[in-house]
């Protein structure tokens, strides 16, 4: 876990399908984080009482991983626990952008439904 107050986070638990991954390398290539987009699929029912499903993605991020570490790929069902954050910045036209994602604490492959 990073050095960060939990009070500073709001903590979550997802459940979801990978359905983008990517590898950055950084520290001279010694070392790696792992972006991830994760869908999950929210059913309900509509004013009808048909069901319906609406589906989510949510960015997440891995950190401080050893060179060439296990990466989930596009398919991989998985349960994650970590950190929500924001990441802020400014484009190039002055505007700020804030970017919510899941900073990783456990990420792990479960049996698909």
């Amino acid at each position: 876990m990073n050095n960060m107050s939990k009070k500073d986070y709001a903590l979550v638990s997802v459940l979801g399908t990978v359905v983008f991954s990517d590898v950055v390398r950084y520290d001279n290539n010694k070392k790696e984080l792992h972006n991830y987009f994760i869908m999950i699929t929210e059913k309900y029912k509509d004013s009808e009482g048909n069901e319906r499903e609406k589906k989510h993605s949510f960015k997440a991020t891995q950190f401080g991983l050893n060179k060439n570490s296990f990466i989930y790929k596009k398919g991989a069902r998985v349960k994650i626990s970590g950190f929500l954050k924001v990441n802020s910045y400014q484009n190039d036209d002055g505007e700020w952008v804030n970017q919510p994602y899941i900073n990783i604490n456990k990420i792990e492959e479960i049996d698909a439904e």
